[in-house]
């Protein structure tokens, strides 16, 4: 099992609910895919200013050796694209 964290924050002005529910349907995505084998959303809850990491986090849990490469073009034009996916 490989693991792969990736933290994360949106832009300012965006409804965080909404986006989250995007970054959801897209992992959801890749499961049902078969391109990762599971995953945590998770919620950094330390105090702000107290930590230096941003507020959310995903793990995504890989079964194989398959690095998270490109998952599809979808991605490029949702609001959420991984960093590793940036351009």
């Amino acid at each position: 099992m490989i693991l792969y964290n990736v933290w994360f924050s949106f832009k300012a002005g965006v409804d965080e609910t909404v986006e989250l529910e995007k970054v959801k349907a897209f992992l959801d995505d890749l499961k049902n895919r078969a391109r990762i084998h599971h995953y945590r959303l998770l919620k950094n809850r330390a105090e702000k200013g107290k930590s230096t990491l941003p507020p959310y986090q995903v793990i995504a849990e890989f079964s194989d050796g398959t690095p998270f490469d490109p998952p599809s073009r979808k991605s490029r034009k949702s609001a959420f694209i991984p960093a590793n996916m940036a351009p």
